[in-house]
């Protein structure tokens, strides 16, 4: 925070739904320079450094830009995927397959609930210990943690359907 020569609590602004964001990675790259999380259209989440990320303006590339989201239910997606998942059918499939098309529809309705949430709720105050979702602005995918371990812990990807993957605290 810039000195104002006001008390730090009449300068503090509160993170809010639907903020834009970037976050750092841990540790700097071989030039010595910070990394920030990046996502790839691809799902994959990657560091680049700010050089690689800053636009011509000044302003930060949307690769590296996070929009921070209000828990969703997802209920409804996680019944869909299981039943993806017992039928052995892919997700790409699942919308046109007679068995799922069903479930497809009640989980594409939740999403049109949760998107009129999200909207609803926009520019509220999150406070600590809130579960948030950080919805990936170019690709429209959330940040989650897969089941695929990694080393050192669970592997980060983007997930257009993340569900309960994708809330953080």
């Amino acid at each position: 925070p810039v000195d104002t020569g006001k008390p730090m609590s009449d300068t503090v602004q509160l993170l809010k739904l639907g903020d834009a964001c970037v976050f750092e990675a841990e540790g700097l790259d071989a030039q010595g320079l910070q990394n920030f999380v990046c996502g790839r259209l691809d799902g994959t989440v990657e560091p680049l450094t700010y050089k690689d990320i800053a636009a011509a303006d000044g302003s930060v590339h949307n690769a590296a830009v996070f929009q921070l989201q209000a828990q969703a239910t997802w209920t409804r997606l996680q019944a869909y995927k299981t039943l993806l998942e017992q039928s052995g059918i892919d997700m790409l499939e699942g919308p046109m397959h007679t068995e799922t098309r069903a479930a497809y529809l009640d989980a594409e309705a939740e999403r049109i609930l949760n998107q009129q949430e999200m909207a609803r709720m926009e520019g509220r105050a999150i406070r600590y210990g809130a579960v948030v979702q950080l919805l990936h602005v170019s690709s429209g995918s959330y940040l989650s943690t897969s089941r695929q371990a990694a080393a050192g812990g669970n592997l980060v990807t983007l997930d257009r359907e993340a569900g309960e993957a994708g809330y953080w605290r």
